[in-house]
Protein backbone atom coordinates (compact mmCIF):
# COMPACT_ATOMS: atom_id res chain seq x y z
CA UNK A 1 0.00 0.00 0.00
CA UNK A 2 1.56 3.47 -0.99
CA UNK A 3 1.58 6.60 1.26
CA UNK A 4 -1.18 8.07 -0.51
CA UNK A 5 -3.43 4.67 -0.58
CA UNK A 6 -2.91 4.77 3.06
CA UNK A 7 -3.85 7.53 3.88
CA UNK A 8 -6.70 7.76 2.22
CA UNK A 9 -7.93 4.18 4.13
CA UNK A 10 -7.00 5.71 7.03
CA UNK A 11 -9.06 8.93 6.50
CA UNK A 12 -11.61 6.35 5.89
CA UNK A 13 -11.35 4.11 8.92
CA UNK A 14 -11.36 6.94 11.25
CA UNK A 15 -14.34 8.66 10.09
CA UNK A 16 -17.60 7.20 9.95
CA UNK A 17 -17.23 4.65 7.21
CA UNK A 18 -14.99 2.54 9.97
CA UNK A 19 -17.10 -0.22 9.78
CA UNK A 20 -18.11 -0.04 6.42
CA UNK A 21 -14.29 0.06 4.51
CA UNK A 22 -12.24 -2.17 3.11
CA UNK A 23 -8.84 -2.10 2.05
CA UNK A 24 -7.36 -3.38 -1.46
CA UNK A 25 -10.51 -5.68 -2.58
CA UNK A 26 -8.71 -8.03 -5.03
CA UNK A 27 -10.28 -10.20 -8.48
CA UNK A 28 -9.63 -12.49 -10.73
CA UNK A 29 -5.72 -13.77 -10.75
CA UNK A 30 -5.53 -11.89 -7.26
CA UNK A 31 -5.43 -8.49 -8.99
CA UNK A 32 -5.97 -5.47 -6.88
CA UNK A 33 -9.64 -3.98 -7.94
CA UNK A 34 -9.57 -0.38 -6.72
CA UNK A 35 -7.66 1.17 -3.27
CA UNK A 36 -10.78 1.14 -0.73
CA UNK A 37 -14.56 -0.28 -1.36
CA UNK A 38 -16.90 0.98 1.18
CA UNK A 39 -20.09 -1.05 1.09
CA UNK A 40 -23.35 0.09 3.28
CA UNK A 41 -26.72 -1.64 2.29
CA UNK A 42 -27.04 -2.03 -1.67
CA UNK A 43 -24.60 1.26 -1.83
CA UNK A 44 -20.76 0.39 -2.93
CA UNK A 45 -18.18 3.06 -3.19
CA UNK A 46 -14.60 2.15 -5.15
CA UNK A 47 -11.74 4.50 -4.49
CA UNK A 48 -8.86 4.70 -6.69
CA UNK A 49 -5.93 6.41 -5.30
CA UNK A 50 -3.29 7.69 -7.84
CA UNK A 51 -0.32 9.95 -6.54
CA UNK A 52 1.07 11.52 -9.36
CA UNK A 53 4.10 13.66 -9.04
CA UNK A 54 5.67 14.89 -12.71
CA UNK A 55 8.72 16.86 -12.95
CA UNK A 56 7.41 20.23 -14.14
CA UNK A 57 8.67 20.63 -17.42
CA UNK A 58 7.71 24.44 -18.08
CA UNK A 59 4.69 23.39 -20.58
CA UNK A 60 1.43 23.30 -19.31
CA UNK A 61 -0.14 21.17 -21.47
CA UNK A 62 2.36 18.66 -21.77
CA UNK A 63 2.72 18.74 -17.82
CA UNK A 64 -1.52 18.45 -17.73
CA UNK A 65 -1.95 15.83 -20.31
CA UNK A 66 1.11 13.91 -18.23
CA UNK A 67 -0.49 14.01 -15.12
CA UNK A 68 -4.10 13.59 -16.18
CA UNK A 69 -3.26 10.75 -17.40
CA UNK A 70 -1.52 8.92 -14.48
CA UNK A 71 -3.27 10.60 -12.08
CA UNK A 72 -7.22 10.55 -13.31
CA UNK A 73 -7.52 8.34 -16.97
CA UNK A 74 -5.47 4.97 -15.24
CA UNK A 75 -8.30 5.49 -11.99
CA UNK A 76 -11.20 5.74 -13.61
CA UNK A 77 -10.03 2.40 -15.89
CA UNK A 78 -9.24 1.00 -12.76
CA UNK A 79 -12.54 1.65 -11.16
CA UNK A 80 -14.45 0.91 -14.35
CA UNK A 81 -13.03 -2.06 -14.67
CA UNK A 82 -13.46 -2.66 -10.28
CA UNK A 83 -17.57 -2.26 -11.44
CA UNK A 84 -17.68 -4.41 -14.15
CA UNK A 85 -16.05 -7.08 -11.76
CA UNK A 86 -18.24 -6.40 -8.89
CA UNK A 87 -21.52 -6.14 -10.86
CA UNK A 88 -21.05 -10.34 -12.06
CA UNK A 89 -19.90 -11.90 -8.44
CA UNK A 90 -21.50 -12.13 -5.20
CA UNK A 91 -18.17 -11.31 -3.12
CA UNK A 92 -14.75 -10.95 -3.37
CA UNK A 93 -11.66 -11.31 -1.18
CA UNK A 94 -9.22 -9.06 0.06
CA UNK A 95 -5.79 -9.02 -0.55
CA UNK A 96 -3.84 -11.43 2.02
CA UNK A 97 -7.14 -12.64 3.18
CA UNK A 98 -8.96 -15.42 2.12
CA UNK A 99 -12.33 -14.02 4.05
CA UNK A 100 -15.15 -14.01 1.20
CA UNK A 101 -16.96 -9.94 1.78
CA UNK A 102 -20.45 -10.95 0.56
CA UNK A 103 -21.89 -8.37 -1.62
CA UNK A 104 -25.57 -6.88 -1.75
CA UNK A 105 -27.64 -8.88 -4.45
CA UNK A 106 -28.76 -5.33 -5.49
CA UNK A 107 -25.74 -3.55 -6.25
CA UNK A 108 -25.59 0.63 -6.65
CA UNK A 109 -22.12 1.80 -7.55
CA UNK A 110 -20.43 4.99 -6.91
CA UNK A 111 -16.72 5.83 -8.25
CA UNK A 112 -14.30 7.81 -6.97
CA UNK A 113 -10.98 8.75 -8.62
CA UNK A 114 -8.79 10.40 -5.54
CA UNK A 115 -5.88 12.38 -8.30
CA UNK A 116 -3.40 13.60 -5.81
CA UNK A 117 -0.22 15.20 -6.57
CA UNK A 118 -1.51 18.23 -8.90
CA UNK A 119 -0.48 20.95 -6.27
CA UNK A 120 -3.60 22.94 -6.91
CA UNK A 121 -1.94 23.40 -10.45
CA UNK A 122 -4.18 21.81 -12.96
CA UNK A 123 -7.68 21.58 -12.85
CA UNK A 124 -10.03 19.03 -11.63
CA UNK A 125 -12.33 17.92 -14.73
CA UNK A 126 -15.62 15.82 -14.72
CA UNK A 127 -16.33 12.61 -15.63
CA UNK A 128 -19.11 11.61 -17.30
CA UNK A 129 -18.58 9.02 -19.95
CA UNK A 130 -20.80 5.90 -21.77
CA UNK A 131 -19.77 3.40 -18.48
CA UNK A 132 -21.13 6.01 -15.86
CA UNK A 133 -20.26 9.41 -13.67
CA UNK A 134 -16.71 8.92 -11.74
CA UNK A 135 -16.60 11.75 -8.82
CA UNK A 136 -13.28 13.31 -9.30
CA UNK A 137 -11.63 14.66 -6.36
CA UNK A 138 -7.94 15.67 -4.97
CA UNK A 139 -6.35 15.65 -1.86
CA UNK A 140 -7.60 18.70 -0.30
CA UNK A 141 -11.64 17.87 -1.53
CA UNK A 142 -12.21 14.60 -0.47
CA UNK A 143 -10.76 15.61 3.02
CA UNK A 144 -13.17 18.38 3.13
CA UNK A 145 -15.96 16.22 2.40
CA UNK A 146 -15.39 13.18 4.78
CA UNK A 147 -14.77 15.81 7.64
CA UNK A 148 -18.08 17.64 7.01
CA UNK A 149 -20.09 14.87 6.32
CA UNK A 150 -21.48 12.83 9.36
CA UNK A 151 -22.48 9.69 8.66
CA UNK A 152 -22.25 7.32 5.76
CA UNK A 153 -25.72 7.80 5.05
CA UNK A 154 -24.71 11.54 4.24
CA UNK A 155 -21.45 10.45 2.45
CA UNK A 156 -23.66 8.03 -0.15
CA UNK A 157 -26.33 10.69 -0.47
CA UNK A 158 -23.91 13.22 -1.25
CA UNK A 159 -22.68 10.89 -4.19
CA UNK A 160 -25.82 9.67 -4.95
CA UNK A 161 -27.15 13.52 -5.42
CA UNK A 162 -23.68 14.68 -6.79
CA UNK A 163 -24.09 12.37 -9.89
CA UNK A 164 -27.93 12.90 -10.53
CA UNK A 165 -27.29 16.23 -10.55
CA UNK A 166 -24.48 16.46 -12.73
CA UNK A 167 -25.67 13.33 -15.05
CA UNK A 168 -28.90 15.44 -15.62
CA UNK A 169 -26.61 18.90 -16.54
CA UNK A 170 -24.52 16.43 -19.11
CA UNK A 171 -27.74 15.06 -20.83
CA UNK A 172 -29.68 18.34 -21.02
CA UNK A 173 -26.59 20.13 -22.24
CA UNK A 174 -25.74 17.39 -24.50
CA UNK A 175 -29.11 17.15 -26.07
CA UNK A 176 -29.37 21.13 -26.88
CA UNK A 177 -25.40 20.81 -27.92
CA UNK A 178 -26.58 17.86 -30.80
CA UNK A 179 -29.55 20.17 -31.77
CA UNK A 180 -27.46 22.92 -32.37
CA UNK A 181 -25.45 21.74 -34.59
CA UNK A 182 -28.38 19.77 -36.25
CA UNK A 183 -30.05 23.13 -37.16
CA UNK A 184 -26.76 24.36 -38.41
Amino acid sequence: MTKSEEWAYNLCRDSFFSLFSFVNPIGKKGKELCDVIIICGKDIALISVKEININLTGNYDVDYNRWNTRAIEDSVKQLNGAERFLKAVSSFKLKGSEEEIELPIEKNFFKIALAIGGRGKFPIPESIRNNGYVNIMDEVSFHSITLELDTITDFISYLRENQTIKCLFYRKWRRRFVSVLFIQ
